[in-house]
């Protein structure tokens, strides 16, 4: 909780004093607890407070709003604080300094030049402006707090492209580092830089779009219930307008962007609106050539190509990132598809209509894939989407009959050309791979047939496309193994890198699994699941190909030692349980169907290139229907110390098993330390057990990893505590007592969400035991044998 910090006059005002809106060139304000300047109206307050620690920021609130409710609207000093009590905020030569003694702390960054004539004035609106005393003529303001916004818009204030992707240019907010840290977070929002107006949310250095609006109309953004206007005709400032001082834009610390209003009445504020609010909302949520739908199910449309003339119309949507989209300044619908006809490398296109009184229409044609595309269930626009095959004029078969005999002279000389070519590479490549199979190849088997119910959206992929891409399963290429079968790196002749899973003949996984998990992978599209690239089925082969993550598992991040594990400082860390957390969530809530994958643990958890986790190994997964509480299975299947309780008990499952699971690996990623191994040299017990007992007895930092103790701030540090709590939360014994993901997912990222008091974990122990457990349920008992080296159950 911020606390408020009044400044006063250094001279002529007594403690206590309200002083007028305007501070003078002659007067400096001092940091004490004396007085504050309060804007004509008496709505907003200026002046020093401080968020819990010894530093102390001065800014703008709402002055008639609860201290404890307090919302500050604007920081000057965000990323200094001030720590000494004489410092000083005064008009010096042309600038608003605040001085720390001699030190500048921060200042308007004005020319050094010295005029007597000005004043600071905090205007009715909530603006501080500094300005020649004479004028009130806003054109002649030298410098104004809304031309430097921090995490919050007010009615009046302005967004600010530039048309090349400069921040500097740019006015935008940017969020909170915590919700008691105003240092400059994460996240920013803003205005893209290209020349279709889209309102966005990124994060970080790399600039990771998280959220973005639908298109400017002309009139408003789509999707966006608050007003903003366009001061200008290229599309670069847009003015928030709102009749309302009290309601106002903000972005959290967390990267939501709210939109809310006090309530003079029930005297809190009323959330208005929220983005991202969903799964959908989320930048390119369902990936490349998808659309998310209302029902938040990700839709895999025809693959697009750019040999056809035929087109698929999707309405109703959000349209594709036009960051490479080009445009056209034809009015008609059928020069805009001719001119995508008329580009190899177009795959869509669209008239957008500005409804800014004149009608005016322009054409949009993208290439290559289409990202973050959305369907409303109402408004959006229209979306022509080039499909594959070509629809052949009469006109067109004409030509192509009389250039028949000079073509077919051409293609033979060609193919022989390419059939040399190929016998020369088969030739270079005979040491290393067999040329029978791959000819035995040609010939797939497909496993799905007229009985099931649903088949996959990808068809089987050519074997012999698959050795080559492995070099015959060279055992160089050869990247991770298990109980499973084999996992190889592959690159495909287009360049993807792929990783290439070779189920083994003793496998666990047999062809109900395999079905299960090729149907499951191929119909689920979520940024936290490892996506499906192709399959194969050749003899008593069987093969799924995934997208390639260069980090591979967060059990060699975690686990593997050496300089691995140092590389996941806390954030990464957080980044992981929070990706985690929201592909769990969109297998239980947000797909179609309910899935429970009964075997999450580290080792599944896939790490691409930026550290995102990616859930991965579906061949024990089950679908679910939604009433059902829980299903049973005579035969449980997992891995020791990630299977929850009444599952390893008496077969039965449910998504609490999977939050079980979820809990477990929240625990190692915060302890660094791995549950099946675990070992505590004063007493014999687990990792889940120990760590519940040292956070009941107020000492949980003992258990957290030292990488973490060593480099983390204070404000990480609440964070590791809350994450601990949930984490023993979906730990809890009973089922019903864990939480369920949306649950989860609230209380990770929201600081201010309650967190109850976690019961004792599963397979709690207090002291004693040994490594041989016997779990008895009734009059039944199933004894589990286990070792540390022993990844999966054995019976």
């Amino acid at each position: 909780i911020c606390l408020l910090h009044r400044p006063s006059w250094d001279q002529g005002h007594g403690p206590g004093a309200l002083i007028p809106y305007s501070l003078p060139a002659s007067t400096p304000f001092l940091v004490s607890r004396s007085a504050s300047l309060v804007s004509p109206g008496g709505v907003f307050e200026l002046g020093f407070f401080s968020c819990g620690g010894d530093g102390w920021y001065f800014g703008i609130w709402y002055k008639k709003i609860p201290k404890r409710m307090r919302t500050y609207v604007w920081v000057g000093n965000r990323d200094k604080p001030v720590y000494n009590s004489n410092a000083t905020l005064e008009i010096s030569g042309a600038n608003l300094v605040l001085r720390d003694n001699i030190r500048i702390i921060w200042d308007t960054q004005r020319k050094k030049e010295r005029s007597p004539k000005l004043v600071a004035e905090l205007m009715a609106n909530g603006n501080l402006v500094l300005r020649y005393s004479q004028s009130m003529d806003p054109r002649d303001y030298l410098w104004q707090s809304f031309d430097n916004p921090t995490d919050t818009l007010l009615p009046g204030m302005k967004l600010i492209s530039s048309k090349v992707p400069n921040y500097a240019s740019r006015r935008y907010l940017t969020s909170w580092k915590a919700s008691n840290d105003p240092a400059k977070g994460d996240y920013i929002f803003g205005l893209n830089g290209d020349k279709f107006p889209r309102l966005f949310i990124s994060r970080g250095e790399d600039v990771t779009k998280v959220y973005r609006s639908g298109g400017w109309n002309g009139v408003q953004f789509a999707d966006l219930p608050m007003v903003f206007s366009s001061t200008n005709q290229d599309g670069v400032t847009f003015l928030y307008q709102d009749n309302d001082l009290y309601s106002i834009v903000t972005l959290t610390s967390e990267g939501q962007l709210q939109w809310k209003s006090w309530s003079q009445t029930s005297h809190k504020w009323i959330l208005r609106w929220t983005a991202p609010n969903s799964g959908c909302d989320r930048y390119n949520y369902c990936g490349s050539n998808n659309y998310c739908d209302a029902d938040m199910y990700c839709i895999r449309k025809t693959p697009i190509s750019c040999s056809s003339n035929r087109f698929s119309l999707l309405t109703k949507l959000k349209l594709p990132d036009t960051m490479d989209a080009k445009q056209y300044s034809t009015h008609e619908k059928k020069s805009c598809r001719d001119l995508c006809i008329s580009d190899c490398h177009c795959t869509a296109y669209t008239m957008i209509i500005y409804q800014n009184g004149t009608l005016s229409s322009t054409c949009v044609t993208w290439s290559e894939n289409l990202v973050d595309v959305k369907k409303y269930t109402e408004g959006g626009q229209d979306l022509y989407i080039r499909l594959y095959g070509e629809k052949k004029s009469k006109s067109r078969l004409i030509i192509g009959l009389s250039l028949g005999s000079t073509a077919t002279v051409i293609v033979i000389i060609i193919m022989l050309l390419v059939y040399i070519w190929k016998k020369k590479q088969k030739l270079a490549r005979a040491t290393e791979m067999d040329e029978n199979v791959i000819m035995e190849s040609q010939s797939e088997e497909n496993i799905f047939g007229a009985e099931d119910i649903e088949t996959p959206q990808l068809p089987p992929m050519d074997f012999g496309t698959i050795l080559r891409a492995t070099e015959n399963f060279s055992d160089a290429n050869e990247i991770g193994h298990g109980g499973f079968g084999t996992v190889y790196k592959g690159r495909l002749p287009s360049g993807q890198e792929i990783a290439v899973k070779k189920l083994s003949a003793i496998s666990r996984q047999g062809i109900v699994e395999f079905k299960t998990e090729v149907m499951l992978i191929a119909n689920l599209q979520h940024i936290n699941l490892v996506r499906l690239v192709g399959w194969s089925v050749h003899k008593d082969e069987r093969v799924l190909v995934y997208e390639y993550l260069e980090n591979g598992s967060l059990q060699q991040r975690l686990f593997g030692g050496g300089q691995n594990s140092c590389e996941l400082n806390w954030q990464t860390r957080f980044n992981i349980i929070k990706g985690i957390a929201q592909g769990l969530a969109y297998m239980q809530q947000g797909s179609r169907d309910m899935i429970i994958h009964r075997d999450l643990k580290p080792g599944n958890i896939l790490l691409d290139r930026g550290m995102v986790p990616k859930i991965s190994d579906f061949g024990l997964a089950r679908i679910c229907n939604r009433r059902e509480r829980e299903a049973n299975t005579t035969k449980p299947s997992g891995t020791f110390g990630y299977m929850s309780p009444e599952y390893a008990e008496s077969g039965s499952y449910s998504t609490k098993s999977d939050i079980f699971s979820f809990g477990v690996m929240l625990l190692e990623i915060v302890s660094g330390k791995e549950n099946r191994t675990f070992s505590y040299s004063l007493c014999n017990t687990n990792l889940l057990s120990y760590m519940w007992t040292k956070w009941h007895d107020e000492n949980w930092e003992d258990t957290v990893d030292q990488t973490i103790r060593e480099y983390s701030s204070s404000i990480q540090k609440q964070q590791v505590q809350r994450c601990l709590e949930v984490g023993l939360l979906c730990v809890q014994q009973d089922a019903e007592d864990r939480p369920n993901m949306s649950s989860v997912l609230m209380m990770l990222v929201n600081d201010t969400a309650g967190i109850p008091s976690p019961k004792l974990p599963g397979f709690y122990k207090a002291d004693g035991g040994h490594n041989d457990i016997s779990i008895t349920s009734g009059s039944s008992s199933t004894a589990i044998k286990y070792s540390s080296s022993t990844s999966h159950l054995s019976y």
